[in-house]
């Protein structure tokens, strides 16, 4: 809302896309195999809004993040695993051991990775690194606001316009 090209057809995209509501279809399904409610009930009880707002007035939603699994070894500065691997002794096959908790890995964001501009994260160090449970802000003049596709910023839900 305070971006300055603001106009009411961008006021009206942004309320359609903070009261979007999505069906989890195998929801659905585990209600009426499960618990044996009509089709209709089911799919009523397994929607949901895609968005939501905080109680301050934030907007909660979900972002995708790529784990980063190299890290740099303190000591020498040599690239090193970030988490934990075995190995099969008979296949090969690789397990990576992953974080048991979501705020505990290591993400960043998939597009522009460590490129761009750096975050605040719940108001303190900038980084490039998205953490799951946190706030993340940029300061006002590293936002493009204008409504094309690839412009700085933290998007979710963009919608781009495309030029005719």
């Amino acid at each position: 809302m305070r971006n300055p090209n603001f106009s009411t057809s961008n006021a009206e995209r942004f309320a359609k896309y903070l009261t979007t509501t999505v069906v989890d279809h195998k929801e659905v399904k585990r209600l009426m195999d499960e618990e044996g409610v009509t089709n209709e009930v089911a799919t009523t009880r397994a929607t949901f809004r895609d968005v939501s707002l905080t109680r301050n007035g934030l907007i909660s939603t979900y972002k995708y993040g790529q784990i980063k699994y190299k890290k740099f070894d303190s000591t020498d500065g040599n690239s090193v695993d970030r988490y934990e691997k075995t190995y099969d002794e008979e296949t090969g096959h690789v397990t990576i051991k992953l974080p048991e908790f979501a705020e505990d890995y290591y993400l960043i964001p998939p597009i522009c990775g460590e490129g761009n501009d750096p975050v605040a994260i719940n108001g303190g160090e900038k980084k490039h690194r998205i953490i799951v449970g946190a706030i993340h802000t940029l300061d006002w003049n590293q936002v493009d606001t204008q409504n094309d596709c690839m412009n700085k910023g933290l998007w979710i839900g963009k919608v781009c316009r495309l030029a005719a």
